[in-house]
This record gives C-alpha cells, sequence and structure tokens, in this order.
C-alpha cells in the first residue's frame, strides 16, 4: 500500500481508526499520510506464525481535536517482525507500541523515525516508544521529544532479550532545536 492520504474529520475524528491489519496479512506500508485520527494503524496477528511488517516514509498527525489517553499512531500486537523506517509520528498522547505474544521470534527496527508530542496536556502519561515481550530490538536515529517517557522496555518471559539503541535523541521538551534526527 503506497502513496495514499488518509484524513478523518477534523472535529470528531470518526472512524477512530486510519488503517486496520488483521491476521497473517503482511502489507508493505509506503509513503502514507495519516491525519485525524485516534488510531494511526493499528494491527493484530494472533496466529503462531510471525509476519512481516515492513512501514516506510509514513507521516501521521493526530490533529487538533481534544486527545484520548488511549491515542496510538502505530499499535501492534500479536506475532511481527517489524521494520519501520522514516516515520514521523505528530500530537499522539503514545507515539508507537509494539507488543509481541510470541517473545522468542518478535523482533523490531526502528530507524530514523521521529516521535513529538507538542501538546503539553496529558504528558505525565505519556510515552514515546514501548516496547513490550520483544526477542530483539534495534532503535537506531530516532527523535522522541516531549514525551514523560522516551522509550519503555517491557518482558515477561525468562528468555534473554537484545536491544541497540543508538543515535537517538530524547528531550522531554517538546521544542524543537533543530538537532532532531528521525
Amino acid at each position: 500500500i503506497s502513496n495514499l492520504n488518509l484524513s478523518g474529520n477534523t472535529t470528531r475524528r470518526e472512524p477512530t481508526r486510519a488503517l486496520v491489519i488483521s491476521g497473517s496479512a503482511a502489507p508493505v506500508l509506503s509513503d502514507i499520510s495519516i491525519s485525524n485520527f485516534n488510531y494511526g494503524i493499528v494491527a493484530n496477528n494472533p496466529g503462531a506464525t510471525p509476519v512481516n511488517l515492513n512501514i516506510d516514509n509514513l507521516q501521521f498527525d493526530r490533529g487538533t481535536a481534544e486527545s484520548q489517553s488511549t491515542d496510538t499512531a502505530i499499535d501492534i500486537s500479536g506475532n511481527y517482525q517489524v521494520i519501520i523506517d522514516q516515520a514521523i509520528i505528530q500530537g499522539y498522547i503514545n507515539g508507537l507500541r509494539i507488543e509481541s505474544t510470541n517473545q522468542s521470534r518478535a523482533r523490531a527496527r526502528l530507524t530514523n523515525t521521529r516521535v513529538i508530542k507538542t501538546e503539553s496536556s496529558n504528558r505525565d502519561a505519556s510515552i514515546g516508544v514501548a516496547l513490550y515481550n520483544l526477542s530483539q530490538v534495534e532503535v537506531v536515529g530516532d527523535s522522541l521529544r516531549g514525551y514523560n517517557t522516551g522509550i519503555l522496555i517491557s518482558g515477561t518471559q525468562s528468555s534473554p532479550s537484545q536491544y541497540q539503541i543508538s543515535g537517538c535523541h530524547l528531550s522531554r521538551d517538546s521544542q524543537f532545536t533543530g538537532s532532531e534526527r528521525g
């Protein structure tokens, strides 16, 4: 799926999800702009076999309607191997959430991604990137601004996990300085 512009109602933000991916569907998403939705992308694969999900060059803007504590630009759950490159997420309480149901196979690679929370309201509960139950994570050259928690990492299984976080810029200040990466 590429070259797509999805824009919801600016005052009511209906429907609440811009793009829903279910089961073993594994589209390659590129050059997509999403605005005025509570959720930008919601993906759920409850199956036993991991599915590759590639997201490249996407822009998310929550819009100006009053935010809700569950607003999330990208919400991925289930059995995925995720690659996100060059995404810009702006204005969401929760920027990016990946939760695996199969920690031994789950992987995520985030590169050149900007997650920016511009409102100060609800900031104390905000999370830029939340990663749950993943065996291998690589976060490189990303920029997270304005969030109470920049990166949250949590696991429930005893198997070791590999995390690499490098070349990133994290700041609780939501103002732009020109040094942002992503």
